[in-house]
């Protein structure tokens, strides 16, 4: 059983889906460092400008549908971003 599996009643009929763009997005970013790829290079083979990838990112990694499809990744996501964000505007 997934995790997806075990969200029951109100929640799981509350969840958005993530799009296919996402689910793309998403799947590039936990596997493109292994591939061995440049980053920017990987990004254009999907067809997407830099900026366009990281909108749609930050969108995904905000569906909690996200988290409970792929935990680790989300989480490290979300985790780096906080890094990047108090190094850019200091701990407040």
């Amino acid at each position: 059983m997934n995790s997806t599996e075990q969200v029951t009643g109100w929640a799981a009929r509350n969840l958005e889906p993530l799009t296919e763009e996402e689910a793309r997005v998403l799947e590039f970013e936990g596997t493109w460092a292994q591939r061995g790829l440049r980053k920017n290079a990987g990004i254009a083979a999907l067809g997407m400008s830099v900026s366009h990838y990281y909108l749609v990112l930050n969108h995904a990694i905000a569906k909690p549908i996200a988290e409970l499809e792929n935990p680790e990744l989300i989480r490290r996501l979300k985790r780096m971003r906080e890094v990047r964000e108090t190094e850019r505007h200091g701990r407040r």
